[in-house]
């Protein structure tokens, strides 16, 4: 689905797919690196979030958020996160730090008072954010994401085709992709991958895509 319609190397549209299935198993990781579509004006960033907004898991596309609404929403759907440049602003320092701590499942909490009583709400879980502009390379964000550099696509035709619900039968895939995380986590968290090239931080972010990619291909053709 991914390689018919977006204009994109097949190696992005094999990471785009790992991401979408790590959307269905994530609570079974420490850690789930946040999705990064990077690209000019008309590169094809909203159409890859629209296309997630089809598979994803419990999808919740935002064209802007606040620190309260993606609180609230984390742990229990896929945050779609359009625009992201504002993250940037001084404004948007308190979501930017819920983004930052939300990759991991120790420590990704956020603390609130209601009333009287002081409420933790969890904010690990899958997310993906799209911008025009890179994220600073030195900025602690930038660390805990998986970057995709989309580029101005050539292929008009391709672009062009209408994607919606009745341009491919999403709900079957969806119901399929749930099928197979409910039956098959055991089998997943059992599957071994080789992952000496990697370490730290990065190991956290790409250790389920990875481990997703060996359990859907142990020949290892996807790598």
């Amino acid at each position: 689905v991914f390689d018919k319609y977006l204009d994109v190397a097949p190696v992005e549209s094999k990471v785009l797919a790992a991401w979408t299935l790590c959307s269905y198993w994530f609570p079974v990781w420490p850690a789930l690196g946040i999705l990064h579509v990077q690209g000019a004006f008309r590169s094809g960033k909203s159409r890859v979030l629209t296309l997630l907004q089809h598979l994803a898991f419990g999808p919740v596309n935002m064209a802007s958020a606040t620190a309260a609404s993606i609180f609230k929403i984390c742990g229990r759907a896929s945050c779609l996160l359009d625009e992201a440049e504002m993250i940037g602003g001084p404004a948007m320092r308190e979501l930017r730090l819920i983004l930052q701590a939300s990759y991991r499942q120790q420590g990704g909490s956020v603390i609130r008072c209601s009333g009287r009583r002081v409420a933790r709400w969890p904010v690990f879980g899958p997310k993906a954010i799209a911008s025009v502009a890179e994220l600073p390379q030195d900025g602690v964000l930038a660390s805990r994401c998986i970057v995709l550099r989309l580029h101005r696509s050539t292929d008009a035709a391709k672009i062009s085709q209408r994607l919606d619900e009745s341009s491919e039968n999403f709900g079957a895939m969806r119901a399929a992709i749930f099928a197979t995380a409910l039956t098959q986590w055991q089998i997943l968290t059992a599957t071994h991958i080789e992952s000496s090239g990697l370490a730290g931080r990065r190991l956290e972010c790409f250790f389920p895509l990875l481990q997703v990619a060996q359990f859907c291909d142990p020949s290892g053709v996807t790598a």
